[in-house]
């Protein structure tokens, strides 16, 4: 309530001097002060509070120039903060000016509020408070850049890296899930993000933070979420890398990219009992796929490049056993290869039209899979996103349009297959109104056939791109 009114009162010019001259002389409101000079700056950032324009210029120029005496006074309380209690206010009056922004960056190396916060990582009663703390303190070094005369980001950046045990102790499950993980996990995808920069330029220590990111990715007790929460990441790493123009570069990220695609195919699989999960446990999923798909292995792909991308999928796809039907008449082994196709999917529009050493054989392996709801609609959705390439190599399409063709007349995915033919005879009509009859005579039979609306609009519809194709007299 005090540092709300300190914000109000446009009168009230210098609110910290004056609560230091009520509160600091006695050892027993310490904590009131502490409290005070948490609080104040958050109330001063806050958008949401209802300040006149001036009043904000005046406060924002009021933190500024208090800053060194705050520091200042941060220090003296820490000489009389030796309990743990003590320690946590400080720590928390610390984070907050760090969020603010404020504190003289030039002095941060040598104060010992910055010793403070990591030895209290070693305290279990101060630990996610100083980890919080540090989080800030990453953010607030690294603001400026990480060039080599940061000393201070440099430093936190090594102390930082002196933490690895706590996130080794969450992902090997030493430590049970729940705030304290989350915000261990959280501090080094903080700490990776913050020195991209000299990570993508080779700085060990920064290197090694990519690798603790990537072992988040990679862990089997880290979720799905926290896998959501290293696309920034990622994003801005692959984008570092591939500024740099340099092969030298591209080929050191070369195995971190393959191993994150290989945990990304693994996460994107659905689980065994996929048909019994709830809607909303498959809502979530799926809306995990489509990020991944529509930016983590894009960024891969700036890695990569598409073309390596694909060849790392046909390569774990080739190294998954046979899929097949157990005596339940269940087909047993089709997740693995549904993710990868899902992730090949993913990237239809980074593959050249022009590539003939992976994509032929690969679709054309796809037409001999058993039927299956979710693995014949992830090889129709292949076929749709690489109709375009199909146009250059149009010695593919019988096999593939006639596999189509066939799945028209399957309920479980014939509005999936009407759409992918359509998309193929859209790209492809000038090569297929040739063999019309054929063709036309394999839409009949399929529009004979129990058809959605849906369905018979896009045979319909498949039928008007190759017949405009074709010569009037045959059309």
């Amino acid at each position: 309530a005090l540092a709300n009114v300190a914000v109000q009162m446009i009168e009230w010019t210098t609110p910290i001097a004056d609560v230091v001259a009520g509160f600091g002389e006695s050892p027993a409101l310490s904590f009131v002060l502490l409290r005070f000079l948490a609080v104040f700056p958050e109330q001063v950032k806050d958008g949401r509070n209802p300040v006149i324009f001036n009043r904000k210029i005046q406060l924002a120029n009021y933190l500024e120039a208090a800053s060194e005496d705050v520091l200042n006074l941060l220090h003296q309380f820490l000489n009389m903060a030796s309990e743990p209690d003590a320690q946590m206010a400080l720590l928390v009056a610390f984070r907050s000016w760090l969020t603010a922004g404020e504190l003289p960056r030039d002095r941060l190396l040598t104060s010992p509020l910055v010793e403070l916060a990591f030895e209290a990582t070693n305290r279990p009663e101060l630990f996610e408070a100083a980890l919080a703390t540090l989080a800030e303190l990453v953010k607030y070094t690294t603001e400026t850049g990480t060039e080599p005369g940061n000393e201070v980001a440099l430093a936190v950046l090594d102390n930082s890296l002196a933490l690895s045990p706590a996130l080794a102790g969450v992902l090997n499950g030493d430590i049970e899930p729940g705030p304290l993980a989350e915000a261990i996990i959280r501090f080094f995808i903080d700490v990776g993000e913050s020195y991209v920069v000299l990570a993508a330029r080779g700085h060990e220590p920064a290197l090694a933070a990519v690798e603790m990111v990537l072992a988040i990715n990679c862990a089997s007790t880290t979720s799905l979420q926290h896998v959501e929460a290293t696309i920034m990441f990622w994003y801005l790493l692959a984008e570092e890398v591939n500024q740099l123009q340099s092969a030298k570069h591209t080929a050191a990220f070369a195995k971190t990219f393959q191993s994150l695609l290989a945990s990304l195919v693994e996460r994107a699989a659905y689980g065994p009992n996929a048909d019994n999960e709830s809607d909303e446990a498959l809502f979530d999923f799926i809306t995990f796929r489509t990020r991944l798909g529509s930016q983590m292995l894009r960024d891969i792909c700036l890695g990569l490049s598409g073309h390596g991308v694909l060849a790392e999928l046909c390569s774990i796809l080739h190294g998954l056993p046979e899929v097949y039907h157990d005596e339940a008449g269940r087909l047993v082994g089709w997740q693995p290869i549904e993710a990868l196709l899902f992730g090949i999917n993913a990237l239809a529009s980074e593959v050249s039209a022009e590539e003939n050493e992976l994509l032929p054989g690969l679709l054309e392996w796809l037409t001999s899979l058993p039927l299956h709801e979710r693995l014949s609609t992830s090889i129709l959705i292949v076929f749709s996103s690489y109709a375009r390439w199909l146009k250059y190599h149009p010695e593919q399409l019988g096999t593939i349009v006639e596999y189509t063709v066939e799945l028209v007349s399957q309920p479980m995915v014939q509005e999936v297959a009407a759409t992918t033919l359509k998309c193929i005879c859209d790209d492809s009509a000038v090569y297929l109104g040739a063999n019309f009859e054929q063709l036309g005579q394999m839409f009949l039979d399929a529009l004979d056939g129990e058809c959605s609306h849906l369905t018979r609009a896009e045979l319909l519809r498949a039928c008007g791109f190759v017949i405009s194709e074709m010569e009037v007299e045959k059309a």
